[in-house]
């Protein structure tokens, strides 16, 4: 949100990470709608981190792949092979999963933001909304910080 880069923005960045944010725009080719819809229905408690074991974790929106692939790691213990997952893993399957419009074959990187996520507008339109979100906070800080008379 504009609120959130303007914090970033005050604590010293130079800038902030947007990613998952965009691939619920009309711009992203890539994603049918039905991934869009489930990214703009999607909570806080809706991204899982998957592939701990092997040392390479990455979250992911919670889906149906992603939940066998956490079960098969919870069941396997420190026994899992990559081996296990594998085919769960494979891009090829997330790519089936997009062409089939199924948000729930094959597992994809999703940031916690996606529960931020209320709409899908157009690249301009959600980089207008963030510039304009982040001038208001700015200009709602403003009157908390006044010169003393003293």
């Amino acid at each position: 949100t504009g609120s959130q880069l303007a914090a970033a923005l005050a604590l010293g960045a130079a800038g902030v990470q947007i990613g998952t944010r965009f691939n619920a725009t009309k711009e992203c080719n890539k994603f049918p709608d039905t991934f869009k819809d489930r990214m703009v229905n999607a909570g806080y408690r809706d991204t899982v981190i998957v592939m701990k074991p092997f040392k390479a974790s990455s979250r992911v929106l919670k889906n149906r792949d992603a939940m066998e692939m956490l079960r098969i790691e919870r069941d396997r213990g420190k026994d899992v092979t990559f081996q296990d997952i594998g085919r769960l893993a494979k891009f090829d399957r997330l790519i089936e999963g997009m062409e089939q419009n199924n948000p729930d074959l094959g597992i994809w990187n999703c940031g916690q933001s996606v529960a931020l996520i209320e709409d899908i507008p157009t690249c301009k339109e959600l980089v207008d909304r963030i510039i304009s979100e982040a001038f208001d906070s700015i200009d709602n800080i403003n009157p908390l910080f006044q010169k003393s008379a003293l």
